[in-house]
């Protein structure tokens, strides 16, 4: 048995742990192997949480693990709140924020083009107004998705052209240190993203480049000798052969194409066929029609969750037969116009089962909006920070807090912000939303990834092969070699 290794992607505050099947030739039939994993998240080591998840085709309860979890710092703010309270502006403008990482103690904030790199931390780790820039100089890039997002794996935070902040230490992070994994993969094009590392997978922007644009879809990964360079495992064309392109969605052996603002819909393919020898066109499952689509769309559990800036609307789309998409809700986050101001794109985030987008919180157990953010100052909490806030391009939660960055240049909106966006402490463990394979799946490729949804901001240097995460036969104790 052999399998490739496992990486720990953040996509908008999604991280998606997912494990390459490589040579197993039991599972596309058999009730074979259990995953097992204890991981720390960013607030404190004693939120953990055992859970068990089986990889194939059962769901089997596992002991408690004893694992050593590396410790992680008390770098963040966990006390009572008063939802909605802006905690902390900062002094100057930020441009547009696009991207927003929380590493090992720390915050790191680009620009677009991943310009103006920040590191900011709390100084007073039960204080958010003790927020602030610490450093200015000397950051490397560590962007991807369009410069929209970012990866984690291991010690590490990096991007589309590599990992180069690494944890050394308990709050002490290195820079420049580069992760020598990702500098074997030669960056594709920029009509491809690696957020699923190391798998890249299509991302177009028609809206921007139109429909005459060229936009293959290809479906890529490193080469397997581990010689620098990737491999197109098969490319075609999903906008003329089925009328949708814009970001792409990898979860097992499920790839979503969903619509950017171009409003064309969503497809759902099954690309176990990648996998044969030669390689086969993905099978186009189901494809959604209507006027959906989303600047970035993002998964949270079993739905597809879009953004449509014009309509003010999120929409919910419902994958758990993936033949059969549908949407199970249209959220109207409008809201009160006196409370919005300057607004843009919007790059969604979640948390436990909350989606934050368009300044709102929404539950999604029942699809209701529990919070509105005020960027213009009206109606603010008493003791908030006064002045404009744009949330609009970045909502990032962690604990009971959201650090917001805008997309607006005028009017002192385009601040950086700190807000709490719930009374209590966070003290809710972290669980798995989602997982592909799912329960009682068959014929499960060899080559496709595991991948498991966990909607919260963990630490992926507590993610270790073999010791908190554990790949396993069932009936067996003795972790599988990864």
């Amino acid at each position: 048995m052999e399998m490739q290794r496992i990486f720990h992607q953040y996509q908008h505050n999604f991280l998606v742990i997912s494990r390459e099947i490589h040579t197993v030739a039991s599972f596309v039939s058999e009730n074979l192997f259990q995953l097992v994993f204890t991981i720390g998240n960013c607030m404190k080591t004693n939120r953990l949480k055992i859970q068990s998840v089986t990889t194939a085709l059962s769901t089997l309860l596992v002991a408690t693990l004893s694992a050593q979890v590396p410790a992680v710092p008390v770098a963040i703010p966990n006390v009572p709140q008063v939802p909605g309270t802006l905690l902390f502006r900062s002094a100057e403008d930020q441009q547009r924020i696009t991207n927003i990482m929380y590493h090992n103690g720390s915050f790191y904030t680009n620009t677009v083009g991943s310009g103006d790199r920040k590191r900011w931390t709390f100084s007073d780790p039960t204080n958010a107004s003790t927020f602030g820039i610490r450093q200015t100089t000397g950051i490397p890039s560590a962007v991807e998705h369009g410069n929209h997002a970012h990866t984690k794996t291991g010690d590490w935070v990096g991007g589309f052209y590599g990992a180069g902040i690494r944890r050394t230490g308990v709050g002490v992070n290195s820079l420049d240190v580069f992760n020598p994994e990702f500098e074997t993969y030669s960056p594709p094009t920029d009509m491809l993203h690696t957020l699923y590392w190391p798998w890249a997978i299509p991302f177009q922007w028609i809206q921007y480049a139109g429909m005459d644009s060229p936009t293959p879809t290809s479906i890529m990964r490193p080469k397997t000798s581990g010689t620098p360079g990737s491999q197109t495992l098969f490319s075609w064309n999903s906008l003329a052969e089925d009328g949708v392109t814009g970001n792409s969605i990898l979860l097992g052996n499920l790839l979503f194409i969903t619509s950017d603002a171009s409003n064309l819909g969503v497809l759902c393919y099954d690309i176990s066929p990648v996998f044969k020898t030669p390689a086969e066109r993905p099978i186009l499952l189901d494809k959604l029609t209507g006027n959906f689509g989303s600047y970035i769309s993002i998964p949270f559990e079993h739905y597809i969750i879009l953004a449509d800036l014009e309509t003010r609307k999120v929409e919910v789309i419902d994958f758990q037969d993936p033949s059969n998409l549908k949407q199970v809700a249209s959220i109207d986050c409008a809201g009160d116009t006196l409370k919005e101001g300057a607004f843009n794109v919007t790059y969604m985030q979640a948390q436990d089962n909350f989606v934050f987008a368009m300044r709102h919180k929404i539950n999604m157990d029942n699809f209701t909006k529990v919070l509105e953010l005020s960027q213009t100052g009206v109606g603010r909490p008493a003791g908030s920070v006064p002045g404009n806030v744009d949330t609009s391009q970045y909502l990032m939660p962690i604990g009971n807090l959201l650090i917001s960055g805008g997309y607006s240049f005028a009017d002192g909106f385009d601040r950086l912000g700190v807000w709490a966006h719930q009374a209590a402490p966070d003290t809710k463990s972290h669980y798995v939303g989602y997982h592909v394979p799912r329960p009682n799946q068959t014929n499960f490729p060899i080559g496709a990834p595991i991948s498991l949804l966990i909607h919260e901001s963990l630490e992926s240097y507590t993610i270790i092969n073999g010791e908190t995460l554990i790949l396993r036969e069932v009936g067996t104790t003795t972790p599988i070699d990864c």
